[in-house]
């Protein structure tokens, strides 16, 4: 920043020619050149991948509606797709795309944090730096978040593998007749649990093989030892997410973070529904009904939901009141750069709304016990719907906090504030001198 000293003999013709550059038409409207574009396509560094950054960002800036696009295409290629796959159904095992989209953002997370400190170490640029420092931590969040994420899929992935080895064996299944053959009535038996007869029968249903879709939905299992090998499945299942949720609760008490209150809704919600399924292992009851533990479920995730969805309205707000972008130096985003991102966030809402309302209709159906093949397969096609809608919705916002993790440091350090006022401003030193700073 440069303040040239003016000295007291500067003349009054002077003074005229200032006043006259102020009210000039091209100071007036916009400078002949973007600074912010400017200073980040001539940026000065040792780094050719901060030059490389600098000029990406640059025509991100230059064209925000370029930033959804991006964002939403870099997030279906990493997270969409994997996804999809689950959808149709590509695996036999549902859960092993998941565990895929995981796999390769964790890979791509630990990369990123190495190549940037390493570039950091070779070209001397200071890693201490506030930005630097920021970004390191966010960094290692990600990885922390996403391996305890991991490591829950990949024990949800031998929950379902069991249930599919069960049901190949016939120990475990859906009855779609009411008299199939070598089946009395002694061996059907009614899952107690509301949620884990949701998950059971959501991977095992096949469509085709419904004769009369007015049937009650009964189960067949061999005995009671295989229902409490998949909760102990899930009880393991649910550590890992206990140990996320629980830091990420401490966070929002501790830390000044944004959108504390829905987070306080939606992460203790799904910390107490881990301690409660973790406490069903040791006191499940064979024989009898848990209808007060299916109550605490459902509960839980009716908490669940609303602080996810009151997050989804605050996101919405937050823009609507102060649309701008730090993480790619973006001052204002315009009315239609504002509908792009307002569609993905109400799609996000009625993907969520769905997945809700599906897992409601079946407890209401599992504790009026008379749940029949129509109202599955009502539940589970509400249930993909939202999947879908989730799905297409969240790769826009993966892509952009993947976006924002290579790009935000730049922005922070070398893209210089927008002028809001397109004037010089002069400030007089009333003892000696007038300084102007530009």
């Amino acid at each position: 920043m440069s303040e040239p000293l003016l000295t007291e003999g500067t003349t009054n013709s002077n003074l005229a020619e200032e006043s006259n550059i102020k009210e000039d038409p091209l100071h007036s409207s916009e400078f002949d050149f973007d600074i912010v574009e400017d200073t980040l396509l001539h940026l000065y560094s040792r780094s050719k991948l901060r030059r490389f950054l600098a000029y990406i960002l640059a025509k991100l800036y230059k064209y925000p509606t370029l930033i959804i696009i991006f964002s939403f295409l870099l997030g279906f290629l990493f997270f969409g797709i994997p996804l999809l796959l689950m959808y149709i159904k590509i695996f036999s095992n549902l859960i092993l795309p998941i565990i895929i989209m995981f796999t390769i953002t964790w890979i791509l997370l630990v990369l990123n944090l190495l190549v940037r400190t390493i570039d950091d170490t070779k070209n001397k640029i200071a890693i201490s730096a506030k930005w630097e420092r920021k970004n390191i931590v966010t960094n290692t969040g990600f990885i922390f978040s996403f391996l305890l994420l991991g490591i829950s899929m990949i024990i949800f992935y031998i929950f379902c593998e069991n249930v599919l080895d069960y049901n190949n064996n016939n120990k475990l299944k859906i009855i779609y007749e009411p008299e199939e053959k070598d089946i009395d009535d002694k061996d059907k038996i009614e899952i107690n649990d509301f949620f884990l007869k949701f998950m059971i029968n959501c991977f095992l249903l096949n469509e085709n093989q419904i004769k009369n879709e007015e049937t009650k939905v009964t189960n067949y299992i061999d005995n009671y030892s295989i229902l409490k090998e998949l909760i102990q499945n899930l009880c393991k299942c649910f550590i890992p997410l206990l140990i996320l949720c629980f830091n990420k609760s401490i966070q929002t008490i501790i830390l000044k973070v944004k959108f504390t209150i829905p987070k306080l809704i939606f992460f203790p919600s799904c910390f107490g529904f881990c301690i409660l399924y973790i406490v069903v292992k040791y006191k499940f009851k064979e024989e009898e009904e848990n209808s007060l533990l299916s109550f605490f479920e459902i509960v839980f995730i009716t908490l669940i939901f609303f602080g996810y969805l009151s997050w989804c309205f605050s996101s919405i707000w937050r823009i609507f009141k102060n649309p701008k972008d730090k993480n790619f130096s973006i001052h204002r985003y315009y009315l239609k750069q504002l509908i792009f991102i307002y569609i993905f966030a109400f799609i996000n809402i009625i993907g969520i709304s769905f997945i809700f309302i599906s897992i409601l209709m079946n407890y209401i159906n599992y504790n009026n016990k008379n749940e029949t093949f129509n109202d599955l397969k009502l539940v589970l096609m509400l249930l993909k719907i939202g999947f879908f809608f989730f799905i297409i919705s969240n790769s826009f916002y993966y892509g952009h906090g993947a976006l924002s993790l290579l790009l935000r440091p730049i922005a922070l350090q070398y893209a210089p504030c927008k002028l809001k006022e397109n004037y010089i401003k002069a400030v007089r030193n009333l003892s000696t001198s007038t300084y102007i700073f530009m």
